[in-house]
């Protein structure tokens, strides 16, 4: 490797880096397309903390690698950062609000990026769940798969056409972002494997989907978290609009994704459903107040009026 981060992180006298290897079914220009992305946003947001791609000797970002089953796989090198992942526990206002302000520049960073494979299909895709109903009866517990049924009729009502698309993470949960141990403030977004192609507002909806708290006020962090992404990068009217149900479409993606890979692999049925809980407990937030009342506050919000 001829090239070292400005910031490389050290362990036993050397620095870290990472090693991304693609699954053997993955087309090379999905790689391309991840890593495209990667060094767009080093160009337009260097202060951005994301991992930066490391080329090889011979001045490439991306290499194959054959493995014992003759399969070859795309690899590429990232730089190492540091800290922990936040995992379930965005509990206080500064992260729901460090989580906005950085998820806002994760997206204005990949508002002018395009490529061919952008538009991949892809399982976690918001902008197609409606194809997840073919899997709605491996949900076996009715009150779930009610819920979920439900949030994909609003689904099929509403217009995705006229809203923003861009390339975006698709995938800001807590486990893809780091935090400093020390302080819980954010420390970086990783794991850009699920971009894609797709409604501004599905981003907005997927972090959020991982927000809502217990108590009397479910939607409050969520709340936070619009008025800080908000401050970076303005939400039109219509995509704040939407986002009730696409909110309660990714919670239902969550349900129904989750119960029919725990079918394929009951053996390992517990770590799959793991975050089937959370992800019924915000549909029943969601389903138990007024959709005028969440709409109200959302935009109040988006627009940095907490009420």
């Amino acid at each position: 490797m001829s090239e070292k981060p400005a910031a490389a992180q050290i362990f036993d006298g050397r620095p870290k880096f990472l090693l991304k290897v693609a699954n053997a079914a993955e087309a090379q220009a999905t790689i391309e397309f991840r890593v495209g992305a990667l060094r767009h946003m080093e160009h337009v947001a260097l202060d951005l903390p994301i991992q930066r791609v490391i080329q090889t000797l011979g001045g490439t970002d991306i290499f194959s690698w054959s493995a014992v089953d003759g399969q070859k796989r795309f690899c590429y090198l990232l730089s190492y950062l540091d800290g922990a992942p936040m995992a379930g526990n965005v509990t206080s206002a500064e992260q729901q609000t460090g989580l906005g302000l950085i998820a806002a520049k994760v997206d204005r960073a990949l508002s002018g990026f395009k490529h061919p494979a952008a538009s991949h299909e892809l399982l976690w895709d918001l902008k197609h769940a409606a194809k997840l109903r073919a899997y709605l009866h491996r949900t076996e517990v009715p009150l779930h798969r009610n819920l979920a049924s439900e949030a994909l009729d609003r689904f099929d009502a509403l217009a995705l056409a006229p809203l923003r698309h861009q390339v975006i993470h698709n995938d800001l949960n807590p486990h893809n972002v780091l935090v400093w141990p020390e302080t819980g403030a954010i420390a970086g977004v990783i794991d850009f494997g699920d971009m894609v192609q797709s409604p501004l507002a599905c981003d907005v909806a997927v972090a959020c989907s991982y927000l809502f708290a217990n108590g009397s006020e479910p939607i409050a962090p969520l709340c936070r978290f619009l008025a800080a992404y908000g401050s970076v990068l303005p939400m039109r009217q219509d995509e704040i609009a939407a986002l009730p149900v696409l909110i309660a479409t990714r919670l239902a993606m969550t349900v129904i994704i989750t119960n029919w890979r725990a079918s394929q692999y009951p053996e390992n049925r517990d770590y799959i459903l793991r975050n089937q809980k959370s992800a019924v407990a915000g549909l029943l937030a969601l389903a138990a107040l007024p959709a005028d009342q969440v709409n109200e506050k959302f935009q109040s919000a988006a627009q940095g009026e907490l009420v």
